[in-house]
């Protein structure tokens, strides 16, 4: 094969592995109650000091009022804690509550089993390669601009 079948080849692979983790995944979302978006939205909250709606619709590349309803969503189930900025009262800033902080923890859990079961037919050392082979072309991808 030459490099542009290879390429080819390895795409095709990766779409069909994130077809896999997305199914198993949205098994336990269907389970929990929380989406994928939902999910991502929690993990940039985590993340961040003080995230707000236009923040997390920048990272999502969503509108706001698309944002807001997933998060008013994560407000509803009590996984998320809307909170007035006290240096700019129209601004509200977002964070994890308690019950949002341990369903995320007992999510991670869940989601690190069923990627365990994906990724079994690799062994460690091919594991290890595998993670450092995906960081290599993930650093040359976040340098991207277009």
């Amino acid at each position: 094969m030459d490099r542009s079948q290879l390429i080819e080849a390895i795409f095709n692979d990766a779409h069909c592995l994130m077809k896999k983790m997305k199914m198993k995944l949205s098994k336990s979302s269907k389970k929990t109650g929380i989406t994928h978006s939902q999910w991502f939205v929690l993990g940039i909250i985590k993340h961040c000091e003080t995230s707000n709606v236009k923040d997390i619709s920048k990272q999502l590349g969503t509108s706001s009022s698309a944002t807001t309803q997933l998060i008013d969503g994560l407000v509803e189930n009590g996984y998320v804690i809307r909170k007035a900025d006290p240096k700019d009262r129209r601004s509200v800033t977002l964070s994890i509550s308690a019950k949002g902080k341990k369903r995320m923890t007992s999510m991670k859990k869940e989601r690190l089993e069923k990627m365990k079961k994906l990724f079994a037919p690799l062994s460690d050392a091919e594991l290890e390669i595998y993670l450092k082979l995906n960081k290599k072309i993930a650093s040359e991808a976040s340098t991207c601009h277009t």
